[in-house]
């Protein structure tokens, strides 16, 4: 069963992460099922822009760390993971339609490099943000392309990162 919806409706392309309340975990298997939703909804010439959207509380927690530690004998799925997010990332920013993310809950880690790569966010009073990498020792190195300097100066990008700080929507906008 998938955990990405996609449809056309009045135009607008829209994908539907399914389990929001799950956290949205990006594993191989549901960043390929994301990727190919994009790329169809990308194609389709009924589709005159994508939204991605959530059903449920979250938008994306980021990456499924359970599912990949399930690899750690094998460096393998960790390593199609991480380029599959990579891939992902630069065709929601290289997407020829705009792109807008619609934010109603938490953002984490790896659903910041997603809800970045848009061409617009709108998010309510629900959302907030949050790199939290640094709290298990890592850097968010394939968000930060798409988040330092496109949509935050380097220094408040430099304290989200090593502070791991939870922002609004309200503060993210002023950042």
């Amino acid at each position: 069963m998938s955990l990405i919806d996609s449809k056309i409706d009045s135009g607008a392309g829209i994908i539907t992460l399914l389990d929001g309340d799950g956290g949205n975990r990006l594993n191989p298997s549901f960043l390929g099922d994301f990727s190919s939703a994009l790329k169809d909804l990308s194609d389709n010439p009924e589709a005159k822009f994508i939204i991605i959207r959530s059903k449920g509380r979250n938008f994306c927690l980021g990456m499924d760390l359970v599912a990949l530690e399930e690899g750690k004998v094998a460096i393998e799925p960790v390593v199609s993971a991480v380029n599959d997010y990579t891939s992902l990332l630069s065709d929601i920013y290289h997407c020829e339609k705009t792109v807008v993310s619609l934010i109603d809950g938490p953002v984490k880690a790896g659903g910041m490099g997603i809800t970045a790569a848009c061409d617009v966010v709108l998010a309510s009073e629900k959302a907030s943000f949050e790199l939290s990498e640094a709290l298990i020792g890592l850097i968010p190195a394939n968000v930060l392309p798409y988040l330092f300097m496109l949509r935050v100066p380097p220094q408040k990008a430099r304290y989200l990162v090593l502070t791991s700080a939870q922002i609004n929507a309200d503060k993210a906008l002023n950042i």
